[in-house]
């Protein structure tokens, strides 16, 4: 898609940037989902990451490992945020905030910068799903 977008200079705006929780820290390895979660409420849209979750808990628990080496413990949900602004393909990012702590990790990506090996690194975190 991005390849797409940058061939037809066209802008592009992930949807769901912190993959409906997923990428905030939300969801636990062996833990069951927080009742009022979308995936409690909602959870059809997100049956895939349920089906290659212990890949996706691997590439959590790396990239808290990269968060603590590299950026001084910026939260998973940041560290997802920016990496996707350090795209020059991405036009911009939407986020949901529930609540006003919701917002501090685009807090944290507006104050970090990700070089070519940061994203690559993160990029080859989890598999293309």
């Amino acid at each position: 898609m991005l390849s797409l977008c940058s061939k037809y200079d066209l802008g592009f705006t992930p949807y769901s940037p912190l993959a409906g929780g997923w990428l905030t820290g939300k969801y636990q390895r062996g833990l069951k989902y927080e009742q009022g979660s979308r995936m409690t409420l909602r959870p059809e849209p997100y049956q895939i990451y349920v089906e290659h979750q212990d890949g996706i808990f691997d590439g959590l628990d790396a990239m808290k490992k990269i968060s603590s080496d590299r950026f001084g413990n910026i939260s998973i949900a940041g560290l997802s945020l920016a990496w996707l602004l350090s795209d020059p393909r991405i036009t911009g990012i939407v986020v949901g905030p529930r609540k006003s702590e919701h917002l501090e990790p685009v807090r944290e990506a507006l104050n970090v910068r990700l070089n070519e090996t940061d994203r690559i690194d993160l990029a080859n975190l989890f598999p293309v799903l």
